[in-house]
């Protein structure tokens, strides 16, 4: 990335808000922070921020000393726990980041692979970065989730994508605030296509499929099969997966118990709305 570069588009606002919400998992955690430090370019051009739980001692202590050492912009929450794993969490967080193009909310079982992951983002998206700020766009990039399911993105969306912050504004946060936990990566997928798709606004929405460009590792206890469906880890052989943790489990009862929307539930229609009235 040039310096003027920098200088036009970075001026006001970051490249890329990381979000994360972390509970225990701390090797996993202490993964996923080196790789962002480590397979980062351009460190002064993203931020992170992330949530914990208040009785989560040892991330509290993690991450109290990772801020004081990072150069990264670094912001940490400590609130206490919710069901409301996306209200209470990715979409707390995205409001408290500081400005930025794109954000990205990751796990604290995810790692990114990809080397210089920001530039090459950069070098994808530059030539609509000056239209965040004028004419209306929006854009969601899916990335190599590690889904390990061939074509799975162009069907039910992807994981953890990328998307710009002119759609985190419309819902204010990283997804529509009804979703309680599971869930949230279908229904953004779900709007976002429908918007893609409107014969009046389907300009203003770019898909970018950057999959074979940016990669992450997902170590989780579901694994994705050829056909689409899951099935559930009994093996902790496999450096790329893990066992179920008390985590799952209650995520799961969560699901099973709640639903995964709240009492006033959720409704696709409300929000592709909200992009009409904001093209307006």
């Amino acid at each position: 990335m040039k310096i003027e570069d920098k200088e036009k588009y970075f001026k006001d606002k970051k490249l890329i808000s990381i979000v994360l919400c972390s509970r225990e998992r701390l090797q996993l955690t202490k993964q996923l922070i080196h790789s962002i430090e480590t397979k980062t370019k351009n460190l002064d051009l993203i931020n992170v921020t992330v949530l914990i739980d208040f009785d989560d001692y040892e991330s509290i202590d993690y991450y109290s000393n990772y801020g004081d050492k990072t150069n990264i912009c670094f912001k940490l929450i400590i609130r206490q726990r919710t069901h409301e794993l996306c209200k209470g969490g990715i979409n707390l967080c995205y409001k408290i980041c500081d400005p930025a193009y794109f954000y990205w909310p990751l796990n604290n079982d995810t790692k990114i692979i990809t080397e210089n992951w920001d530039e090459i983002l950069f070098e994808k998206t530059v030539n609509v970065l000056k239209e965040f700020n004028g004419n209306k766009k929006y854009m969601y990039i899916h990335i190599d989730d590690d889904t390990h399911v061939p074509h799975y993105h162009e069907r039910k969306g992807n994981c953890f994508p990328i998307c710009s912050t002119t759609i985190g504004n419309i819902f204010n946060g990283c997804v529509p605030e009804e979703i309680l936990h599971w869930g949230y990566d279908a229904a953004l997928n779900g709007i976002t296509d429908w918007v893609s798709r409107h014969p009046d606004i389907g300009h203003t929405m770019i898909i970018l499929d950057l999959i074979k460009d940016i990669k992450i590792q997902h170590t989780t206890y579901y694994i994705r099969n050829k056909d689409g469906t899951s099935s559930e880890n009994k093996n902790e052989n496999d450096e790329n997966q893990r066992l179920r943790d008390h985590i799952d489990l209650r995520v799961h009862d969560f699901t099973h118990e709640l639903g995964k929307f709240n009492k006033s539930g959720y409704d696709q229609l409300k929000y592709c709305e909200l992009f009409i009235s904001d093209n307006e």
